[in-house]
C-alpha cells in the first residue's frame, strides 16, 4: 500500500488499506500519529516506523479484513453465539456486555483495541476481584470469536493482569441452628431446607427436583436438572449431574409429604400453583415469627452448613468441586432468599 509521512510538526503516517464492509471491499485512506518529533527527528526515521506498523498490510499474503465497531460486533455476537448458552449464562453475559463492555469499548474499532486499553479498563472497574474476573471471561469469549471471524489477528488480551481473588468472610450454621430453622419453617419449605442441609444441592437443583429423582429403595436423590427463574434447564456443569445419599428420616418424611403433594405436569417436588418450578432467585427475605434472636435473623442470609458431618460422608458419588461440605458458601445467595411468604406452593 502507498505510504507517506508528514514530518514537519508531528510525524503522521498516511496509507491506504482495503476493508470489507457489508460484503464489499473498499480502499480507505488511513492516518495515524507516529509519535513526537523528538522520537523521530528525521523524515527517514518516521517512514521507517510507518513501514514497520503497516508491514502486515504490505505483506503479499495480506487479505482485506472485515471491520466493525465493538458495539456492532457485540450485537451480532449475542444473536448468533450467546443464544447457544443456557438462559442463566445468557443473562449474566448480557449484563456484562450492556453495563461494562459496550459503554467502554463500544465506539472503538475491533482492530484498535489493544492490551493496554483493556488493562486500563480492568483497572477502572470498581468491583470485587471475582466480578472483574467474570467480566474478563466474557470479554475472552467474545474476543475468541473476533479472531475466528477474522476481524482481528492480534490477541488484545495477551498480558492483561487481573486482580487477585480474595477470600470473603462467610457465615455458616451449626447443627443446632439448622434444627431451629427446620422447627419453625412451614411445609414445603421445611422439606426444602432439610434436603438442602443434608445434600448441599444448589437452590436451582432443588427447585428442579422431580418425584422420579428420589430413589426410595436405595435412599438416593438424583440431580438431573435445575430451575432458573422458574424455567427448567440442564444442571450448571457436566459434573453437576450426580447422586446424593440421604437419611432414612428424610426419606420417611418424603413419604409423608407425597401423601398430600399436589401433582403437576412436570412432576416437580416444589412447584407453584400453576405447576411451574419455584424461582430460587427471589430477593425478599422473611424470618419466621418465632425465630426472634439477632443471630437467628442472620441465619437466613448465611449459607447452610452441612446439617450433619455424617451426611456429607454419605454423599453418593459427587464429582463436583463444591460438595455438600461447601454448602455454607452457597446458601446466602441461593436458599436464604426463598421464604414461606415469597412463594405460593
Amino acid at each position: 500500500m502507498k505510504q507517506a509521512a508528514n514530518w514537519r510538526r508531528t510525524p503522521i503516517g498516511r496509507w491506504r488499506e482495503d476493508e470489507i464492509r457489508e460484503g464489499q471491499v473498499f480502499r480507505v485512506r488511513k492516518y495515524q500519529e507516529l509519535g513526537s518529533k523528538a522520537d523521530f527527528p528525521s523524515r527517514r526515521l518516521a517512514l521507517r516506523e510507518l513501514g514497520n506498523r503497516i508491514s502486515p498490510i504490505n505483506d503479499p499474503s495480506y487479505r482485506a479484513r472485515a471491520v466493525s465497531s465493538f458495539a456492532s460486533f457485540a450485537e451480532r455476537w449475542q444473536k448468533i453465539v450467546l443464544v447457544q448458552h443456557k438462559p442463566s449464562t445468557q443473562s449474566t453475559i448480557q449484563s456484562h456486555i450492556k453495563k461494562y463492555l459496550v459503554p467502554h469499548f463500544g465506539q472503538l474499532q475491533l482492530r484498535d483495541i489493544q492490551p493496554e486499553g483493556i488493562q486500563r479498563f480492568i483497572a477502572g472497574i470498581n468491583k470485587s476481584p471475582k466480578t472483574v474476573r467474570n467480566i474478563f471471561v466474557t470479554l475472552q469469549l467474545m474476543w475468541k470469536s473476533t479472531r475466528a471471524w477474522q476481524y482481528v489477528s492480534h490477541n488484545a488480551l495477551d498480558g492483561v493482569v487481573l486482580p487477585k481473588p480474595c477470600k470473603a468472610r462467610r457465615f455458616s450454621l451449626t447443627k443446632e441452628e439448622i434444627v431451629k430453622i427446620l422447627a419453625v419453617a412451614p411445609e414445603p419449605y421445611r422439606t426444602f431446607y432439610w434436603l438442602a442441609a443434608e445434600t448441599g444441592m444448589r437452590a436451582g437443583e432443588l427447585c428442579g427436583l422431580r418425584v422420579d429423582d428420589i430413589d426410595f429403595k436405595r435412599g438416593l436423590v438424583n440431580v438431573r436438572q435445575s430451575a432458573w427463574h422458574g424455567k427448567l434447564q440442564e444442571p450448571k456443569t457436566v459434573n453437576a449431574v450426580r447422586t446424593f445419599a440421604v437419611s432414612t428420616r428424610l426419606l420417611n418424611h418424603f413419604h409423608g409429604i407425597l401423601q398430600t403433594w399436589r401433582p403437576n405436569a412436570q412432576q416437580l417436588v416444589f412447584a407453584t400453583r400453576n405447576g411451574t418450578p419455584w424461582d430460587a432467585n427471589l430477593r425478599e427475605k422473611k424470618i419466621p415469627s418465632n425465630a426472634s434472636s439477632t443471630e437467628n435473623s442472620r441465619m437466613w442470609s448465611a449459607r447452610f452448613s452441612s446439617c450433619e458431618r455424617e451426611s456429607h460422608g454419605r454423599s453418593g458419588g459427587s464429582d463436583e468441586s463444591t460438595p455438600a461440605a461447601s454448602w455454607p458458601q452457597r446458601f446466602a445467595s441461593d436458599h436464604g432468599r426463598l421464604y414461606a411468604h415469597g412463594q405460593r406452593g
